[in-house]
């Protein structure tokens, strides 16, 4: 099952789209919604999109990791998201070197 959610993240990482996670040991229940744009062996590196606004970036371990996929209605909340100026912020090179 992990080869199969790996696919899916860096298919998004090189589409530059967003991305729900779903990880074992979320407190809330609740899924990461951003843009995954980075990935190492054991990490994720994305951004933290939380009701239209931009939280930073979040590290997930690869091993936390239970699924990772877009909702039919996501597709509606990314073009929310580049109108916003968000996906251009996920992947600005100025904002990854602060």
């Amino acid at each position: 099952m992990k080869a199969n959610f790996l696919g899916t993240i860096k298919e998004h990482i090189d589409n530059k789209s967003l991305l729900r996670v779903d990880r074992s040991d979320a407190i809330d229940g609740e899924s990461i919604i951003g843009f995954p744009v980075c990935l190492s062996d054991t990490l994720l590196l994305m951004s933290n999109v939380v009701d239209l606004h931009d939280e930073g970036y979040i590290i997930v371990r690869l091993s936390d990791v239970t699924d990772a996929y877009l909702l039919e209605s996501d597709s509606f909340y990314e073009r929310m998201c580049s109108g916003e100026g968000l996906k251009a912020n996920a992947f600005d090179q100025n904002t990854l070197k602060d």
